[in-house]
């Protein structure tokens, strides 16, 4: 700090002679500041008698009367690191990053995007520390019963296994004789209870079927649901077991 031509130092390290024993003092100061987490304040007046800064021997120090003015105030970070010098080599192309694709599930469904009915976790080799979801299949599936842990739920987000169900293509005139009827997370658009899907008259005695194995409602009533708007009516891929509201 610099007034004319007297100026004080502050300094958090310790000088050749030993200096004040308080190194580092301003450390939790400087990155409080730099992080946002407080404000400074800046009060001027006259500063009284016998100042290090002031040879006037005022009475008393006056808050109202001060003619100093704070300015030039910077805050900078970094400026003790050293910058290399540039690489003749820093404009040539870089080539894109490897997009890797992990064997694991990713942790929900929805880590892809709506319509995706495998999903998987990834990265990109430049960034190994960033997972996200990659879609793996987009197959239009028809859900059946809910998978148990004897058979094989490596396809199933992992966060949400109750929601891991046996499924075949949509489409497929084996249906669940396909080679593809497999363990897969049930899409979010089915899981929804509060859609008005269509009820099928008749409720069945397997409280176990479809979605109804998820509700512990004693007096749960359980029957074949669609979406009205489906073609395929209760043979499409929205036909599953609810619990009828």
């Amino acid at each position: 700090m610099t007034q004319g031509d007297k100026s004080l130092d502050f300094t958090q390290g310790i000088d050749a002679t030993g200096g004040s024993g308080c190194e580092n003092i301003y450390y939790e100061l400087y990155y409080r500041l730099l992080s946002h987490e407080m404000s400074l304040a800046i009060s001027s007046y006259h500063v009284g008698t016998h100042s290090s800064i002031s040879e006037i021997c005022a009475v008393q120090a006056d808050c109202s009367g001060s003619m100093a003015t704070i300015k030039n105030i910077e805050f900078m970070s970094g400026t003790s690191e050293i910058i290399p010098e540039p690489d003749e080599n820093d404009n040539e192309p870089q080539p894109d990053p490897t997009l890797i694709i992990m064997e694991e599930a990713s942790n929900y469904i929805s880590d892809c995007w709506e319509g995706c009915t495998e999903c998987r976790k990834a990265y990109y080799d430049n960034d190994p520390n960033y997972i996200f979801g990659h879609c793996v299949n987009d197959i239009v599936y028809r859900y059946g019963n809910q998978c148990n842990s004897s058979q094989d739920r490596s396809r199933c987000s992992t966060m949400e296994m109750d929601f891991c169900f046996r499924a075949y293509p949509a489409d497929s005139d084996l249906r669940w004789k396909d080679p593809d009827n497999k363990c897969r997370s049930l899409i979010e658009f089915n899981r929804d209870l509060t859609f008005p899907w269509l009820y099928k008259s008749k409720n069945t005695s397997n409280l176990n079927r479809g979605m109804c194995i998820l509700d512990n409602d004693p007096y749960l009533q359980c029957a074949l649901s669609w979406d009205s708007n489906d073609p395929a009516g209760n043979k499409g891929y929205t036909s599953m077991y609810r619990p009828r509201p």
